[in-house]
């Protein structure tokens, strides 16, 4: 009930139009938590990620460390940000000399403007033009890199495992047969819509975790369908497990023995849970722990 409550606050406060008093550390917080919860760069889809934030600051505001005057101006840094947006850049645009305004883009389009290395629109122009390059990303100061030191670091979805992205996250794959055919199958690496609508609607044999093992090329088939002869496989692992952090509090881990079942539970964490924070470890006390 208490939760409850608390989100329904938030909707009156916006609704009333409450000027965001909180202290800018209160906001940089926040914006940090959406920074380490939320993946900008991995993201499936923007809606996902806007999803996410916003589910970060439902959290601080039923703790009482955000305000709910100052949730929509925070969401709004995330809504105007290239996260989940491939090929898009934050342009300043600045008329007669007025302070530059931000509009997400393709960079093809701002050539009246300039492109911001800023990820979200609230952090992307200064004057006239763009921001200086500087150590924040979409939701404020990003968490120093550490990835390669066999620790599973903030931000860090895993850390040395085999299956392990050079930017220690973990990758997302599927495979299908392709509808009517015993021999074509189509691969989707990293997964992607346009990719599992080649699949078939409700296709059962669309595997996530499970990669194509093509001997030839299908016959008709584009070049860049992703199509080819052969089957889908999975690749197996070291035992290991994946914790999810729960929306509404606290954790479940899923063990893994295979791609299959190690991106299956990535996948389901992401499309149950909205959130992109899963990790190799355990759930511990309601907290995920990272194995290493």
């Amino acid at each position: 009930m208490r939760s409850v409550l608390a989100v329904a606050l938030v909707f009156v406060a916006v609704r009333a139009g409450a000027v965001c008093t909180d202290p800018g550390t209160a906001i940089a917080a926040a914006r940090a938590q959406i920074d380490t919860d939320c993946d900008c760069a991995g993201a499936l889809t923007h809606g996902t990620y806007v999803h996410c934030a916003a589910g970060v600051l439902k959290q601080r505001v039923a703790a009482h460390t955000l305000s709910p005057s100052c949730m929509a101006d925070v969401r709004r840094c995330a809504s105007r940000s290239t996260c989940g947006r491939p090929g898009r850049v934050a342009c300043c645009i600045s008329h007669g000399g007025a302070p530059a305004r931000c509009t997400i883009r393709k960079p093809s389009s701002c050539t009246e403007g300039c492109a911001a290395s800023a990820t979200s629109c609230c952090d992307a122009c200064s004057g006239t033009g763009c921001a200086p390059p500087s150590t924040t990303s979409t939701t404020s100061t990003t968490i120093p890199s550490f990835c390669g030191n066999g620790i599973i670091d903030p931000g860090e979805m895993c850390d040395g495992e085999s299956f392990c992205t050079s930017t220690c996250g973990i990758p997302l794959e599927a495979c299908c047969a392709l509808p009517g055919s015993d021999m074509c199958t189509v691969g989707c690496t990293p997964i992607g819509m346009s990719c599992l609508f080649a699949c078939g609607s409700n296709n059962p044999t669309a595997h996530v975790g499970q990669h194509p093992v093509w001997t030839a090329a299908c016959p008709g088939a584009p070049p860049d369908a992703h199509v080819g002869q052969g089957t889908c496989e999975s690749t197996p692992i070291a035992p290991t497990s994946v914790c999810c952090p729960l929306a509404a509090g606290g954790c479940t881990t899923t063990p893994a023995t295979d791609t299959e079942e190690l991106e299956l539970a990535v996948f389901d964490c992401l499309v149950s849970q909205r959130v992109t924070s899963s990790v190799i470890g355990q759930c511990i006390g309601g907290t995920c722990v990272p194995a290493h």
